[in-house]
């Protein structure tokens, strides 16, 4: 929720997400969340052009609740622990790009089980940066003591290091 809406209701993005999780409409709807429906209707003008007038119906937004959304977004990630074998770097990716687009990237890799290192010269730069910064949220809430005393002493991982940790 730090990520995507800095813990603003309010939050929009500009492909549309909306809400604490940032749900687009489609996946807040599979997920069962209210959300209002936007009603389209087209005119012709007296000059014969077509004015397109969007009316909002309904006021409900589900993704603005901070139960229902948080709900919502722990069955989704918990969907997206299974497709991507509790690999928290990918299941981020996917949260970010979408779980086609990660799996897009990761027949592109070439590799069998690809992890996220694997794949991220397929990512846009947009998720590339997400993940860099869930993994930087996950330090911090992890170490929270020493870096509120600016004691956190930050060090390479190993060569071994694996993402499917990063949320234990």
């Amino acid at each position: 929720m730090a990520l995507e809406s800095a813990y603003n209701p309010n939050a929009r993005s500009r492909a549309g997400a909306v809400g604490y999780w940032q749900f687009m409409d489609v996946v807040a709807r599979e997920y069962n969340l209210k959300i209002p429906q936007v009603k389209i209707t087209r005119h012709k003008t007296k000059r014969g052009r077509v004015k397109v007038i969007r009316k909002v119906v309904g006021k409900k937004d589900d993704r603005k609740d901070f139960i229902k959304s948080t709900y919502a977004a722990a069955r989704y990630l918990n969907d997206r622990k299974r497709n991507f074998n509790n690999d928290w770097l990918l299941i981020v990716a996917a949260y970010n790009y979408g779980t086609g687009n990660v799996w897009n990237a990761m027949a592109r890799s070439k590799k069998e089980n690809p992890t996220f290192w694997d794949i991220k010269n397929y990512l846009p730069a947009e998720t590339r940066s997400y993940v860099m910064n869930f993994i930087a949220l996950n330090v911090i809430f992890h170490n929270y003591e020493k870096f509120a005393k600016n004691e956190l002493i930050y060090e390479t991982a190993p060569a071994d290091y694996s993402s499917t940790s990063m949320m234990q």
